[in-house]
């Protein structure tokens, strides 16, 4: 039986980072949909431990809505 690697930590509670090597290559190969993604996580980590005020938290969650909810097609008028 081969045995999985642990990870060393975690990016934001939930991106594994292995070593510091896989840490260098994600940061210096990172892609729009993988950025997006990291950033959600970090906003929705510190939101989980309350860093934000009331205020700042909705101003995030209706941003987090906007962005992560899939696009209506507009009807184009002819």
């Amino acid at each position: 039986m081969t045995e999985q690697k642990q990870p060393i930590g975690y990016l934001f509670e939930s991106i594994a980072i292995y070593d510091q090597s896989t840490l260098s290559q994600f940061v210096d190969n990172l892609i729009p949909e993988q950025a997006f993604y990291a950033l959600t996580q970090a906003i929705q980590m510190a939101y989980s431990k309350n860093i934000y005020t009331l205020q700042e938290a909705e101003v995030l969650s209706k941003s987090l809505r906007i962005l992560t909810e899939p696009k209506k097609e507009t009807p184009t008028e002819e």
